[in-house]
């Protein structure tokens, strides 16, 4: 099943989550500078959101509590941005 995420919210923070995603098969941007990003599986797209987090906190001095990764790896929160799972099924293609 192939999954897409979606970047929406700051610019700064959009660019910045987009810049640290790097296993997707291509990206589309959207109005008002948000993106769609698009993966051939979701276990591609989770683990992908998953890494990302991980360099982003890595990166700053003082990462926020509320910059995170939910659990089951669909949504991650940036600043005043996000990027959320969404899983595309076959009439969607």
């Amino acid at each position: 099943m192939k999954a897409q995420i979606l970047i929406k919210g700051q610019i700064g923070g959009n660019f910045k989550i987009l810049s640290k995603l790097s296993n997707y098969e291509y990206k589309q941007n959207t109005m008002f500078n948000s993106f769609t990003v698009h993966y051939d599986s979701v276990t591609a797209a989770k683990n992908d959101l998953r890494r990302a987090i991980k360099r982003l906190k890595s990166e700053d001095d003082c990462p926020s509590n509320r910059d995170a990764v939910n659990r089951s790896a669909t949504h991650l929160n940036y600043d005043a941005s996000e990027a959320i799972l969404y899983k595309m099924y076959k009439n969607e293609i």
